[in-house]
């Protein structure tokens, strides 16, 4: 749940995109990351580094999907690789974080859940990650919640319902610093 700049998935638009009112985010361009910890027993508290296992670079972008306007974080390995990816206008790519409510002053959230079934139990998991900044600093604290196991459909609302109360599962964390724009 919690690797999510590992996987970097390029999603192919066919030319449909539109644009949609102003800037959402002046944190767009090229980051280094200072720090990454994991925490996989609690949310109480930082977990120890895992910056060796993950990309040490990422980008900021908006963008927009059929409409849709969000702000991507993506990983890469160096500042060209970045601004390579980012500056290809028909390919977004996905795999890091993805914001689509909040602003630079108070932060970006994303709030995902998932559920899965198995034997006819249902599980789940409960997802918060919120993007702040100070100056040429970004924070990303990622927080996951499971769900007690549940019956009945398999669905993400109920997946919710039934990680509310639980305690926080893990916490990821990564800080950036402002390198390059693109």
């Amino acid at each position: 749940m919690t690797t999510h700049l590992l996987a970097v998935i390029a999603i192919t638009l066919v030319g449909t995109t539109a644009c949609v009112g102003g800037s959402q985010t002046d944190l767009e361009g090229v980051y280094t990351v200072a720090t990454w910890t994991d925490n996989q027993a609690s949310c109480d508290a930082e977990g120890q580094s895992v910056l060796a296992l993950h990309e040490g670079f990422f980008y900021i972008k908006e963008e927009n999907f059929l409409g849709s306007k969000f702000v991507n974080v993506s990983g890469c390995m160096d500042v060209a690789d970045c601004q390579a990816k980012a500056g290809d206008d028909g390919t977004i790519h996905i795999g890091g974080y993805g914001f689509e409510t909040g602003s630079d002053s108070a932060g970006w959230r994303s709030h995902s859940a998932i559920a899965f079934g198995s034997g006819g139990t249902c599980m789940g998991s409960v997802s918060d990650v919120l993007m702040t900044s100070t100056a040429d600093t970004v924070r990303i604290e990622s927080r996951a919640t499971m769900s007690a196991p549940f019956t009945g459909d398999c669905t993400e609302a109920a997946a919710e319902a039934a990680a509310a109360g639980q305690p926080c599962a893990s916490l990821e964390v990564v800080t950036a610093t402002f390198t390059a724009g693109f």
